[in-house]
């Protein structure tokens, strides 16, 4: 995880490629998808990302950095009603989640990284 807030996304998705090739039956899979779909976002593949993040969801649907990956692809890629979902999904849990307020509490620590995320939660319709 810490390639992806810093910014090494190619790092990232090889590490969770190779971590998921080593435990392929693992319990927990998920994560490696999650990361997976993290690193992929970072990268601007969202469609590919929006496929890995799609698994990890559907074996832990209340993974809430799933639902805010998923928004910011959405987000980027124009499927408005898809972002308008997660977004739906990030407000479940958190009702006072705003752009701004993440900003706070995320863990990635490259800017520009940083900035793309936040730039896509606001596309998703995140409130700022």
């Amino acid at each position: 995880w810490m390639h992806c807030w810093k910014g090494d996304h190619s790092s990232a998705l090889d590490s969770f490629l190779r971590a998921k090739r080593l435990s392929p039956l693992d319990s927990l899979t998920w994560c490696f998808d999650a990361g997976v779909g993290s690193a992929l976002t970072n990268m601007r593949r969202y469609n590919d990302a929006l496929d890995a993040l799609g698994r990890a969801l559907r074996a832990n649907p209340d993974w809430k950095a799933g639902h805010r990956s998923v928004a910011v692809c959405a987000g980027y890629l124009g499927a408005l009603e898809e972002a308008r979902r997660a977004v739906a999904q990030i407000l479940v849990s958190d009702p006072t989640m705003t752009v701004s307020k993440w900003r706070r509490l995320c863990p990635i620590q490259d800017p520009e990284t940083l900035e793309h995320f936040l730039e896509g939660l606001s596309l998703a319709g995140l409130p700022e």
